[in-house]
């Protein structure tokens, strides 16, 4: 690093994922922050009735979560969920969004849930060749112990080659629940997720 007129100290290296930041405190006016840990990486070798993630350590600021799923059945796709903690009272409130041609939304809601939405998940059926959807979560605060956990979904679906087949997607929920979380689990309303699914879990500091 250099100012106008002088070289200044280097930086010494980040971890993988940080951002270079200014910071008036240091030496040099920069420093190493945030990023993203991989905490565990998940490719199913066989169908399964659902993806987990156990034991998630409290070590972390947030959690960010990305998917690429697929079911088993032979429709063209249904609704995924997910839990926190495998608690499955009625504690979760969701709210899904589908944007699709020409200049259609479709949304649906989910309040007092024994689980929330996350994703619609094309079926095998789906074409061409079989996708795959793509999903981000991410998950706030999510060791905090005084308040309810929310969290937001990105993703968007290709389960056909007809007009409103290709959709994109989001949703938002909250578990009404102050406990750290510690697990999440998600799940298709029917069938299993296929094999090759795959979901990578992150942790953000």
């Amino acid at each position: 690093l250099r100012d106008n007129l002088n070289a200044l100290a280097p930086v010494a290296g980040g971890s993988t994922g940080n951002v270079l930041t200014p910071d008036s405190a240091c030496a040099v006016g920069m420093k190493w922050v945030g990023g993203m840990t991989l905490i565990e990486h998940q490719k199913l070798s066989a169908d399964s009735a659902c993806i987990d993630f156990l034991s998630i350590a409290s070590a972390y600021k947030h959690l960010h979560i990305e998917m690429g799923l697929r079911l088993t059945e032979v429709a063209l796709g249904d609704d995924a969920f997910l839990r926190f903690n495998n608690n499955s009272s009625a504690s979760y409130y969701s709210v899904q969004i589908q944007l699709r041609q020409p200049n259609s939304i479709t949304t649906q809601e989910l309040l007092s849930g024994t689980c929330a939405f996350i994703t619609v998940v094309p079926g095998k059926t789906s074409t061409p060749g079989s996708p795959f959807n793509t999903v981000i979560l991410d998950i706030s605060d999510y060791a905090d112990t005084t308040k309810p956990k929310g969290y937001n979904v990105d993703g968007g679906l290709v389960f056909g080659t007809a007009t409103q087949q290709t959709r994109k997607e989001s949703a938002h929920g909250l578990w009404n629940n102050a406990s750290a979380i510690s697990q999440i689990t998600f799940f298709p309303f029917t069938a299993c997720f296929a094999a090759s699914s795959v979901a990578t879990l992150y942790g953000m500091s």
